[in-house]
């Protein structure tokens, strides 16, 4: 296990995979006439293949109690805090490129248990590789989404757990390299819109089955 599971770092758009349908999507937000956003989520199962900077990946808890995002995390590593709230749900936040695919940089911030084990061990099996000591980033492909019964309170369901491979390891692109060393300035894609202060409706960044039991261009 390599997750152990800092208020107010920078969040960018995301990326969410919904363990239920088995499918990943990049969610597009647009602004409305009165201020609130309206998100889209596009799907990009088919060919997913994304850079993934690990080395700079955080874990933590996320609450949604108040309707925003509520996050506390720490790097990878570190000794976690106390989560505020029984209703923070383990997270973590690894930093996603690829041109085509994402129009830039997004964040994966999973809540899904079988999303959260399949992310483990591509993380355990990224950092033991000798390309992570020479700070070589690896492109990451989803091999498929492996469908199991669980039971709920609710009755039986079905959900997903991604398979991942490296497929090859790259130098760190200079987006992820920006927001590595300016955490303040993140680089955002390029269709994403930015809130400049007005009023936000939150984005759904946790998958639809959060707590589960209740070669591309770059």
């Amino acid at each position: 296990m390599g997750f152990n599971i800092n208020t107010g770092v920078d969040f960018l758009p995301i990326i969410k995979i919904n363990s239920q349908a088995g499918r990943i999507y990049k969610v597009e937000r647009t602004p409305n006439s009165d201020g609130s956003w309206n998100s889209e989520e596009i799907d990009i199962t088919d060919g997913f293949a994304v850079a993934m900077d690990w080395r700079h990946a955080y874990e933590g808890g996320v609450s949604f109690a108040n309707g925003a995002p509520n996050f506390v995390l720490v790097p990878i590593g570190e000794a976690l805090p106390q989560m505020p709230t029984s209703g923070h749900n383990p997270t973590i936040r690894v930093r996603c490129y690829s041109e085509k695919l994402l129009d830039g940089v997004r964040d994966l911030t999973p809540t899904s248990k079988e999303v959260l084990r399949s992310l483990d061990g591509l993380y355990d099996e990224v950092t033991k590789a000798p390309e992570y000591k020479e700070d070589l980033v690896p492109v990451v492909k989803l091999d498929g989404m492996t469908p199991r019964k669980i039971r709920t309170p609710a009755g039986s369901s079905t959900i997903h757990r991604p398979a991942w491979s490296v497929v090859k390891w790259i130098a760190r692109p200079e987006e992820l390299a920006k927001i590595a060393n300016d955490s303040d300035t993140p680089a955002r894609p390029k269709r994403a819109d930015q809130s400049n202060g007005e009023k936000i409706k939150p984005a759904q960044v946790v998958d639809d089955a959060a707590d589960d039991d209740n070669e591309s261009e770059f």
